[in-house]
C-alpha cells in the first residue's frame, strides 16, 4: 500500500464518521423539544491582561485545538511587552451567570 492509498483510505475513514453524525438545526431541535430557554441573571464581560506590563490580553483568533495533541490553545500576545500566553479562554469573553449564580458554560460564535 503506497502513500496515496492511505491517504484516500485515511480521507474515506474520516468521511465516513463525519456523514454519521447527527445533524439538525436549531428550528429542528425546538420542534423536537430538544431545546430548553433559561434565565439568565447576568451576562459579565471578563477581561485579562498582563501580569508583567499591565495591557489587556486581545485574543485575535477563537479557541482552537491541535488535534494531535488536544491541547486547547487560546493563543494572546501582549501589545506592549510582546509576552505571550496560551489562556484557558480566548479574552475578552462573555459570562453567563444563571439564577443561583453559577456560570453557565456558552460558547458564542
Amino acid at each position: 500500500m503506497d502513500k496515496k492509498e492511505i491517504t484516500v483510505d485515511m480521507d474515506e475513514a474520516v468521511s465516513a464518521k463525519m456523514n454519521s453524525l447527527k445533524k439538525m438545526d436549531e428550528n429542528e431541535m425546538e420542534n423536537s423539544f430538544l431545546i430548553k430557554d433559561e434565565e439568565v441573571k447576568k451576562i459579565v464581560v471578563k477581561h485579562a491582561f498582563c501580569e508583567d506590563c499591565g495591557e489587556e490580553l486581545i485574543s485575535k483568533a477563537p479557541p482552537m485545538f491541535n488535534p494531535f495533541t488536544l491541547e486547547r490553545i487560546c493563543k494572546h500576545e501582549c501589545s506592549k511587552c510582546g509576552k505571550i500566553y496560551n489562556l484557558e479562554f480566548a479574552y475578552p469573553r462573555l459570562a453567563f451567570y444563571g439564577i443561583s449564580d453559577e456560570e453557565i458554560p456558552a460558547y458564542t460564535r
